[in-house]
């Protein structure tokens, strides 16, 4: 594969990923103690995507780099 597809699909995946996680914030009520907060984020299946697509960003970003140099590929 070529590299910068893999920096592009690394973007892609890791941009997808934050909007995931802020709906799962948007979805967990406020006020509650600290505890139940960390339980109801840990739980939500918004959330769980969104980390699951962040990790596998920083996979694929690890291998863009090991291709491409980071001096043009961090940029993008």
């Amino acid at each position: 594969m070529h590299p910068y597809i893999l920096v592009f699909i690394s973007i892609i995946l890791g941009s997808c990923g934050q909007v995931m996680m802020k709906l799962g914030t948007l979805q967990v009520a406020t006020g509650l103690s600290f505890f139940t907060l960390l339980l109801k984020y840990f739980t939500n299946l918004h959330i769980l995507a969104g980390l699951l697509l962040y990790t596998l960003s920083a996979v694929v970003w690890i291998f863009a780099i090991s291709k491409v140099q980071l001096s043009i590929a961090y940029p993008m």
